[in-house]
C-alpha cells in the first residue's frame, strides 16, 4: 500500500532532522578546528554548503524512497540530485575563488601561529592596554573579516607588555575573531625554526620563549603552551604578566 503524502512529509521531516542535527555536529567539529589549529576559515564555509547540498541529497532520496520496497532510480530523480551536487560543487568552487585568503592558504612553508589574549587592534594603533601591531608597506595589506594579511611585508611587528615580534618578508596573517579570546598572528616560514624545535623537544609548556629566525624574531615573556601540527605549531601564550626590559 502507497504511502499518503501526510505520511510521506513525515518521514521525510523526521530523516532531515536527523540529518540536520548529524551535519550540525559536522560543521562544529570543523569550525572547532579551524577555531585552535590554524586551518583556514574557508573550510568552516565549505562545510556549511556541503552540509545543506547534503541535505537537499537526503530529502530527494526520502521521497523517492520512502516508501518500503521502492528501490528503483527514476530520471527525474537522477536529474534533481545531479542539479543538487552540481550546484554544491559550483557553490564550493565559486566560494573557494572568491576567497580573499586564498592565496595565503595557498602557500607552502613552515606555519607558525601565535595565539595572545586580548582585544588588540591591528590597524597600527595601540588600544592603550594591548599590543601594538603594524605591517608594511601599507599597500600590500589585504582586509579580510575580522583581521588583515600580507603574501609578504617589506617589515612589520608586534610591541606590548608581553610580546616583542620583529618580521620581515614572511607571509603573515592577523585574525581578531569576535568568536574567541586570543589574537591570532599565523607566519609562513621556509623552516622551522632551530630555537622552536628545541623548545618542543624541551617539553610543550614555558615560562618564556625566544625564538630567532632568517627574517623573523619573537621574544614572549610570559607562559606559553605549544602545540605541533602536521606542517607547523601554534604558540598560545595564558597570560598578561611580565614586562619587557628593554625595547628592541
Amino acid at each position: 500500500m502507497s504511502k499518503t503524502v501526510p505520511e510521506y512529509l513525515r518521514l521525510l521531516f523526521k530523516a532531515v532532522a536527523v540529518y540536520a542535527a548529524g551535519a550540525w555536529v559536522a560543521v562544529e567539529v570543523v569550525d572547532f578546528a579551524v577555531q585552535h589549529y590554524g586551518l583556514s576559515n574557508f573550510l568552516v564555509d565549505a562545510a556549511v554548503i556541503v552540509a545543506f547540498g547534503g541535505g537537499m541529497v537526503t530529502a530527494v532520496l526520502v521521497w523517492f524512497h520512502g516508501e518500503s520496497g521502492r528501490q528503483k532510480v527514476s530520471v527525474s530523480e537522477i536529474i534533481v540530485v545531479s542539479s543538487i551536487l552540481v550546484a554544491t560543487v559550483s557553490g564550493l568552487l565559486y566560494l573557494s575563488s572568491g576567497s580573499p585568503t586564498k592565496a595565503f592558504d595557498d602557500l607552502l612553508g613552515y606555519r607558525l601561529m601565535l595565539e595572545y589574549r586580548g582585544r588588540d587592534n591591528i590597524d597600527g594603533n595601540d588600544d592603550g592596554h594591548g599590543h601594538h601591531i603594524a605591517m608594511s608597506p601599507i599597500e600590500g595589506i589585504k582586509a579580510i573579516d575580522g583581521g588583515m594579511f600580507s603574501l609578504a611585508p617589506e617589515d612589520g611587528h608586534i610591541r606590548g607588555p608581553i610580546i616583542r615580534s620583529q618580521f620581515d618578508g614572511h607571509p603573515t596573517m592577523f585574525v581578531d575573531s569576535p568568536d574567541s579570546d586570543f589574537i591570532q598572528v599565523i607566519f609562513v616560514l621556509p623552516f622551522e625554526p632551530t630555537d622552536l624545535r628545541e623548545l618542543i623537544v624541551l617539553g610543550t609548556t614555558h615560562d618564556r620563549a625566544k625564538i630567532d629566525t632568517a627574517g623573523l624574531s619573537i621574544q614572549i615573556e610570559s607562559s606559553i603552551a605549544i602545540t605541533e601540527q602536521e606542517n607547523g605549531a601554534t604558540i598560545r601564550v595564558n597570560g598578561r604578566s611580565g614586562q619587557l626590559a628593554n625595547e628592541q
